[in-house]
């Protein structure tokens, strides 16, 4: 998880977590610490900073998947998005359709660097 706000709400992150059936081999949360916007001038030092993390984990296990719940400034989506180019990743959407049980359900498969991507799965929920 990737969340831009000191102090986020983990609970819809950790409801991913207990209701994976797989299960995940490592979960992360990486956030920010200050103050409570984020400088916009800094955007694309947090961005690089977000990616090289995720991608640190993701080699820890062989380049596995990325499972990627963001919570943040879209823009700031994208750009931590364009630094994984490399890594197959299943982009996570916040859902508060039920009032008080938030949680992220799978959106997409990106997957930049094969033919027909960087889209390669729309992932509809039931």
């Amino acid at each position: 998880m990737v969340s831009l706000t000191p102090d986020p709400d983990l609970t819809a992150f950790e409801r991913l977590l207990d209701q994976s059936g797989d299960g995940f081999t490592e979960a992360a949360i990486l956030t920010v610490v200050g103050e409570d916007r984020l400088d916009p001038r800094e955007a694309a030092r947090l961005s690089t900073t977000a990616a090289q993390q995720i991608k640190r984990l993701a080699a820890r296990h062989g380049r596995a998947e990325v499972h990627l719940a963001f919570h943040g400034p879209y823009t700031m989506a994208l750009l931590v998005g364009r630094h994984l180019n490399t890594l197959r990743t299943v982009v996570y959407e916040w859902d508060n359709a039920t009032l008080g049980k938030p949680l992220y359900t799978p959106a997409l498969v990106l997957e930049p660097g094969v033919a027909g991507g960087p889209i390669t799965e729309v992932l509809l929920n039931p």
